[in-house]
């Protein structure tokens, strides 16, 4: 980014569930801002099932979306049962994973 004539901003994917994506994904974003104020930030974050996986999940999805929300110019958030529900139904998958999603690039 340092070496970018004209940088427009930073686009970032991240599960908010817990784990990696929530504390490591807020963790960069408030890096980025703190080094690149003036760049924009869209951040992409998908929503955990509703089922859960995790006992803490509803804690880590709050925490993740508030931090989040204070440090981006923009919040995309795609809800699993829905992506879900979009391969099973657009792609007939039966059970969408990234192992399904890696063979049809293939």
């Amino acid at each position: 980014a340092e070496a970018c004539d004209a940088l427009g901003g930073f686009l970032l994917l991240q599960s908010v569930a817990g784990g990696t994506g929530a504390g490591a994904g807020t963790f960069i974003a408030e890096a980025l801002v703190d080094d690149y104020s003036s760049a924009h930030m869209l951040n992409c974050c998908v929503w955990p099932y509703a089922s859960g996986e995790v006992t803490v999940q509803p804690y880590n999805t709050l925490l993740s979306i508030a931090a989040m929300a204070q440090v981006s110019s923009g919040m995309l958030l795609l809800q699993n049962e829905v992506l879900h529900a979009t391969c099973t139904r657009l792609m007939g998958l039966k059970h969408p994973g990234f192992k399904v999603g890696l063979a049809m690039r293939a």
